[in-house]
């Protein structure tokens, strides 16, 4: 493509900004054609500043092209000067010369199309993000005041414009120039953080709201447990609070806060009857009046009584103990002690008496759970081996009391790489700290442990008191101590029974269901706000639905790669409530939901936000920022509705002349 270049000397005359403009363009053209005009023309006095921001205009139009506009513009404009000059009237003939000649060279520069090359600068932006506060943004910006602003919502009342774009990753990928970046508000959301990782960013985040910052709490419980809640509570006002829980049997525990500061909130509620639920948090001043009112779904499951059998190498504490808090609360218990070489001690509790001389196929098809010794393990013969392992394979649940012997176990190895496939290392730490916190409970025990602990391979429950492995459709748990009933001498029963309620509960026979969903344990789900559902199933291509009073929504799911019973996709809710997840094919096989709306744990929302936001600053590799991109020759072309205006603008002028 051919350019026109810019000219060493400007003509007199300038009527408007754009015949300035288009004045210049003639003068490239006229140049590049040899054109000539008189050197000794006196231009000092017509210098105009504007005229040094317009130097290298070129034209897209090729060469042959502008050579024939520039002909005819020059041929129009003799024409209608002889036209002007035949008129009979010719009192405005000063008027109609030059605005008839700014309408040619405007129509002229509609056909060049200019530009020009320009050097880029460096770019500083002011992201304004949900919350930001306003004096905070103009004392930056009269710190920055090049600064361009950009938010992802519409901004009103700065003396500048605000962008509004998507999000962060629009603004990191469209503005190359960036050098540096200033963040004010509640943040960005998590998947935008990324966005600025090689970029120059300040963060002038705000502080954490009133309300609920973080909150946990197991989902799932069983009739006659106590339901725990914990949290974090940032209280910012000069007045009291009270938090209050209120559940199945209305409000049953509360805390005051009293104090400018954050608190750790325990509260608790027994549980009566099965069910769903949604229990609330209440805020209240101490008038007694609702400040704010926060929902969350629970759901309570009847009480089951479940089938145990503990095998023992001798009589001892621990499995005493044992024996007696479990039947106790109606579990059937059948246990055998060995009591001397080939001779055993039978027990039989809330169950009839069963064979225990031979552990076989049938004993262990009316077992739930299946306890024993790592000494009584090692004197099982190759049979029990078989029976256990096939049993444990089919769903039924095995819990190892361990002991020194764990590190070098009398057993095959392949039957070790199946009862203890647990990465244990020796240690000679003695006692383990049990936190009552991990339980909803307030004291602490040291439990005495034996000499191993748990490496990576295995799951640990109970403060890492045990850890646990799948075994297909069964699970094995391993437990570093044999003196649990130290706790209950202690006097801490609801310690005890929460430690063993999660062994018994994690290691408990699988239930017969070929569909189970589940979600990210904290992750709540919104209205409008995508959430991630995993579903375990052996059912073919499977689509899921999520379902409303008012609508159902289908949504695919994708295979994992490696397990071709797990799935997992991804949905928007619609609606607000409770909800019910299932796949299309088997609607009645069905898991309950519940969905937010926009201003429920609002307090929450935004403090994680806050939070994800100074977490991944304080670990943001600084030596990795990148410069801006700037290029010395970017295109430019001038706008052509310019050159339409001024068409137009003249136009209308030549008509209202000629009208009056």
């Amino acid at each position: 493509m051919l350019y026109a270049h810019s000219p060493q000397s400007m003509v007199n005359g300038c009527f408007f900004y754009e015949t300035t403009i288009l004045f210049r363009f003639f003068m490239h053209f006229a140049k590049q054609n040899a054109f000539t005009f008189p050197s000794t023309i006196d231009l000092n006095c017509y210098k105009l500043n504007i005229l040094d921001q317009f130097h290298d205009i070129q034209f897209l139009t090729p060469l042959p092209y502008l050579r024939l506009m520039l002909i005819g513009a020059v041929l129009l404009w003799l024409v209608l000067m002889i036209l002007l000059l035949r008129r009979k009237g010719r009192r405005r003939l000063w008027f109609r010369i030059p605005v008839t000649t700014l309408a040619i060279l405007c129509l002229l520069a509609l056909g060049l199309r200019p530009f020009q090359f320009m050097s880029e600068d460096a770019i500083t932006a002011v992201f304004l993000t949900n919350g930001f506060e306003r004096g905070v943004a103009d004392s930056l910006l009269a710190d920055l005041p090049d600064a361009q602003l950009f938010s992802t919502e519409a901004v009103l009342g700065f003396d500048r414009a605000v962008q509004q774009i998507p999000d962060a990753h629009f603004l990191a990928r469209n503005h190359p120039r960036l050098k540096e970046v200033f963040v004010l508000g509640n943040g960005l959301h998590e998947y935008e953080l990324t966005a600025f990782q090689k970029l120059k960013s300040t963060f002038l985040l705000n502080d954490f709201p009133e309300g609920i910052t973080n909150i946990g709490y197991p989902k799932y419980w069983t009739v006659d447990e106590t339901f725990f809640v914990q949290g974090n509570y940032h209280h910012t006002n000069k007045n009291a609070y009270w938090l209050v829980l209120e559940g199945q049997s209305g409000a049953s525990d509360s805390i005051l806060f009293d104090q400018q500061q954050a608190y750790f909130f325990d509260l608790k509620q027994p549980l009566s009857q099965p069910g769903k639920y949604l229990f609330q948090l209440l805020t209240k001043n101490p008038k007694g009046q609702v400040l704010n009112r926060e929902r969350f779904p629970i759901f309570v499951a009847p009480k089951e009584k479940l089938r145990l059998v503990l095998i023992s190498d001798s009589p001892s504490f621990e499995v005493k103990n044992f024996k007696n808090r479990w039947s106790d609360k109606g579990h059937q218990i059948a246990v055998r002690s060995a009591i001397s070489r080939g001779k055993f001690k039978t027990e039989f509790i809330n169950r009839p008496q069963i064979n225990l001389d031979k552990i076989d196929k049938s004993l262990l098809a009316e077992t739930d759970i299946f306890l024993t010794t790592i000494e009584a393990l090692q004197q099982f013969s190759e049979s029990e081996y078989k029976a256990l392992q096939k049993a444990v394979q089919n769903g039924m649940g095995m819990v190892i009391w361990g002991s020194d012997k764990v590190l070098k176990p009398s057993l095959s190895s392949s039957h070790r790489a199946f009862f203890l496939d647990f990465s244990c290392y020796k240690t000679e730490q003695k006692e383990l700290l049990i936190a009552g916190n991990d339980f909803g409970l307030t004291e602490d025990f040291t439990l005495p442990v034996n000499g191993f602990s748990f490496g990576e391979k295995g799951s640990k429950i109970a403060g890492e008191a045990a850890a646990y492995r799948n075994k297909a459709y069964g699970r094995i748990a391993l437990l570093r101590s044999s003196q649990t009933y130290k706790i209950l001498l202690d006097g801490k029963q609801e310690l005890y029974d929460a430690i063993w309620s999660e062994i018994l509960k994690t290691s408990n026979r699988a239930k017969p269901e070929n569909r189970t969903w589940t979600s990210q344990e904290e992750q709540l789900a919104f209205k409008d706000l995508p959430i991630q559902f995993q579903l375990t199933s052996t059912e073919a291509k499977p689509v899921g639905q999520l379902n409303s009073p008012q609508k159902s929504i289908p949504f695919y799911l994708a295979q994992h790669p490696y397990n071709p019973e797990q799935w997992q996709g991804k949905v928007w809710p619609k609606s607000t409530g409770w909800h019910t997840l299932s796949t299309q094919k088997y609607p009645k096989n069905k898991t309950w939901s519940y969905v937010y709306g926009d201003k429920d744990w609002q307090a929450l929302r935004t403090a994680t936000r806050i939070q994800q936001n100074r977490d991944w600053l304080a670990q943001k590799d600084r030596t990795q920022v990148k410069k801006p991109i700037l290029q010395k020759n970017v295109e430019r072309r001038f706008p052509l509705w310019w050159f339409y205006v001024g068409l137009l603008g003249a136009w209308v002028l030549l008509w209202l002349e000629e009208k009056l």
